[in-house]
């Protein structure tokens, strides 16, 4: 009797599978970090005063998540800074909204984001 073979996987299922070793999953969970940290416009209408200034900027840091999920863009230190930098003005503003906290000093520190 002969030893049983292995079977090849059909080609369906070779298409199927992922070669891109994860990337896909770490790029997007960055994208998503960053719009968690980084506020909507709307939320600054002293800032952004009309519907139309607050749809711009909003483009705009969509167009900023548009560069984050590029694989290419992982190492790109141009957009990752461009990324801090929208992460720490949006920090600084929401400590600036928050000195009045009795406990401002301590966790709305517009120097160190909160780890």
């Amino acid at each position: 009797m002969s030893p049983p073979r292995a079977r090849k996987p059909s080609a369906t299922a070779t298409r199927r599978r992922c070669t891109c070793g994860g990337r896909g999953v770490r790029v997007a969970a960055r994208a998503v970090i960053f719009a968690q940290m980084v506020d909507d416009s709307s939320a600054h209408p002293e800032i952004f005063t009309t519907e139309a200034a607050q749809e711009a900027e909003r483009q705009r840091l969509f167009r900023l998540i548009e560069e984050l999920v590029q694989w290419a863009h992982t190492t790109n230190e141009t957009v990752l800074q461009q990324a801090r930098n929208e992460i720490w003005r949006s920090w600084r503003l929401g400590c600036s909204e928050n000195v009045q906290h009795p406990r401002a000093a301590e966790l709305f520190n517009p120097d160190k984001l909160p780890a």
